[in-house]
């Protein structure tokens, strides 16, 4: 066999080179091929670290979770929602309105007058009534209703305790006139449980009534002091039962002065208590209790007078009224 000079080719990027070894003879050249891998270019492929995908994954906006939504709760949407309220206000401002309505029209229907019973006056009977008569009988209609609001509540004046000056006491009135006639002064006969009395004067306290006794004896005529209580046995209206028992104390402080003037003093100004009198005689409509009003008032404008003049005439006078008065409060409150 033939020797062979070794010769070795390389192929660097793909070029051929020939590397000859000159230390060994030559020999017969042998080809022996080595193909190295081609170089690849960086540019071709990109190297990403760890790092960076870790700090883009980062970077990236997290999707929000989905709430779960738990088992047997009934989601409503947010228009479904709007609706229904809507709904409900509409419903409450309907019933609000109607019922705001239904109330004014029951309203306007009570405070409509209510139908009268037709007066069974001659004057209301009659077929052939004249105009001029129809504002009294619009006066009475309207008067009704009135009475009858009085007529609901009934109450008893509280008795007055007063103690009279009498002259003399009588199984019957007739007897008890006959005698009244005879006395040089004025007074008045009270009628109780079939005994009826004349009474010449009238006071508040036993000791003032005393005196004033001590007063008519001077005159020769015979007097005894008594207390009498004026008790109320009548159902009045409540409003008449305040009125009358208003009236007391205003009577009592007459009843005094009265008192005075007949034992020949001065009494005090009563200018007030008449002023009293005229604002509890706005307090009512009845006529007996105006009556009584009327009466007590002659007698304070007596004492004024006597007041002025200091003549018997008008202490009389002022005896007189207060001894009426006194009748006249015993029959509004027994009937």
């Amino acid at each position: 066999m033939d020797k062979q000079n070794p010769k070795v080719t390389v192929k660097i990027n793909g070029k051929q080179k020939n590397i000859q070894d000159t230390t060994a003879p030559k020999e017969k050249e042998e080809d022996v091929v080595w193909v190295l891998p081609e170089k690849i270019e960086t540019s071709e492929r990109k190297v990403v670290s760890i790092e960076e995908v870790r700090n883009e994954k980062k970077k990236q906006p997290k999707k929000p979770k989905e709430p779960k939504e738990p088992v047997g709760k009934i989601t409503i949407n947010k228009s479904s929602f709007s609706a229904v309220r809507k709904f409900i206000v509409i419903v409450g401002l309907a019933v609000t309105v109607g019922v705001g309505f239904g109330m004014f029209g029951l309203n306007t229907i009570t405070n409509d007058k209510q139908p009268t019973p037709v007066s069974k006056t001659p004057s209301a009977v009659a077929v052939n009534s004249e105009v001029t008569n129809q504002p009294e009988q619009t006066s009475a209609v309207k008067k009704e209703p009135k009475e009858n609001a009085k007529s609901s509540a009934k109450a008893t004046v509280d008795a007055f305790q007063i103690y009279i000056v009498q002259a003399g006491v009588f199984s019957s009135k007739e007897a008890a006139n006959k005698a009244k006639e005879n006395l040089s002064g004025e007074s008045v006969v009270f009628g109780k449980d079939n005994t009826y009395t004349i009474v010449i004067g009238a006071s508040t306290s036993e000791s003032k009534a005393k005196e004033l006794r001590d007063t008519y004896k001077k005159s020769s005529e015979d007097a005894y002091v008594k207390s009498y209580e004026m008790k109320g046995a009548a159902q009045l209206a409540e409003s008449d039962e305040k009125v009358m028992s208003t009236l007391q104390p205003f009577m009592a402080n007459v009843m005094d002065q009265v008192g005075k003037a007949a034992e020949g003093n001065k009494v005090s100004s009563v200018s007030e208590v008449k002023k009293e009198l005229d604002k509890i005689q706005e307090q009512t409509d009845n006529k007996e209790i105006g009556k009584l009003i009327k009466t007590l008032e002659q007698s304070v404008s007596s004492l004024e007078s006597f007041n002025q003049s200091s003549k018997k005439s008008d202490s009389d006078e002022a005896t007189k009224y207060l001894l009426t008065s006194l009748v006249q409060y015993q029959q509004i409150i027994k009937k």
